[in-house]
């Protein structure tokens, strides 16, 4: 195990204050008040659309009562996040990573990039203020049936992000550590960016990593992918196929991945709506049906074996009880006459 450990670049001594090796009773009481808040937000966003269905509510007492909702669910998940941010940078919470003996998964990314992928992405927009899994959790929980996810960790930071289990290496040493751990990932995954260091990763990838090793995660628009193509192929000699990626679903920031064959020819795969059917569109986990079926053939290739996403239980109840009630009112009607 210890030997895993020095592969994977783990350095004698972290950069952060890692907690106590098990999460004490202050971090299980942070989980509990944050999901009473959450439990209580949406609470108050029933109400609050009841209100606003039926006209019980005056235009103060509607925007209090939304305001104070939104405060609940906002504080609430960020309460319950940290706790868990507390419970990975544990012993207990390395161990899963630690005990995994198959070749990691690496991704890399700039670190400005945390920030937009800590968001929590869920289904509607009363829910997405509840939104506890991470984007990063998301993409990670797809890719984690390849092996474990592995990243950098940005220097200084106080708590490690949700996802990825962050590693945290010298400042002097880094490019030579990640080199090493490129060369011993089962798959690199990059999340392209503009900083030189992003550049760095890319242009190495782009050199030393084999072709059916590497994916990207793209985060552009139309107009910075085709910025992207274009510095890619100048500095890498990598020509990616166009697509308009403004046609991709805006729901997170992932806007398409691009995964290569063992020839180096590139597959590009756009998030789009249609790409999952309506009761397979999870809720608390809107992304992953989207990362599965995107990603199906790179996931095979590497002897995953794949399912369908399940029918979301959520979608499905409501449908069936919105059938019930049309049924009713019908035989009501009818009833009637």
């Amino acid at each position: 195990m210890a030997q895993r450990r020095e592969a994977m670049g783990e350095p004698p001594s972290r950069e952060v204050n890692v907690p106590d090796p098990k999460p004490d009773s202050s971090v299980r009481f942070q989980k509990i008040v944050g999901i009473a808040l959450m439990g209580t937000a949406g609470v108050l966003w029933l109400v609050f659309l009841y209100g606003l269905s039926s006209g019980g509510f005056d235009m103060i007492s509607g925007a209090v009562i939304g305001a104070v909702g939104a405060a609940a669910a906002h504080r609430g998940r960020r309460l319950f996040n940290r706790a868990r941010q507390v419970e990975a940078a544990t012993v207990c919470g390395r161990a899963t990573t630690a005990n995994d003996s198959r070749p990691p998964v690496l991704y890399l990314r700039s670190f400005a990039d945390d920030t937009i992928t800590a968001a929590g992405v869920s289904s509607g927009a009363a829910w997405r203020g509840l939104a506890v899994k991470t984007e990063e959790e998301q993409l990670a929980k797809v890719l984690s049936a390849i092996g474990p996810i592995v990243a950098v960790g940005k220097p200084g930071e106080e708590l490690p992000g949700l996802g990825a289990h962050r590693i945290y290496l010298r400042g002097e040493e880094w490019k030579e550590r990640v080199a090493e751990l490129m060369r011993g990932a089962a798959l690199v995954v990059l999340r392209p960016g503009n900083t030189p260091s992003v550049w760095w990763e890319i242009s190495q990838v782009m050199t030393h990593v084999p072709h059916e090793r590497r994916l990207l995660v793209l985060p552009f628009d139309s107009t910075q992918y085709a910025d992207f193509q274009q510095e890619l192929q100048a500095t890498c000699g990598v020509k990616l196929p166009s697509y308009d990626v403004n046609k991709a679903l805006k729901l997170g920031s992932i806007r398409a991945f691009v995964y290569f064959d063992p020839n180096g020819m590139p597959k590009f795969v756009g998030i789009n709506k249609n790409l999952v059917s309506f009761l397979r569109r999870a809720v608390r986990e809107r992304l992953v049906p989207y990362f599965l079926i995107a990603l199906r053939p790179l996931l095979v290739r590497f002897g995953v074996s794949w399912r369908q996403p399940p029918v979301s239980a959520f979608i499905a109840g409501f449908l069936a009880l919105a059938a019930l009630f049309f049924l009713v009112v019908i035989a009501s009607i009818l009833a009637g006459g």
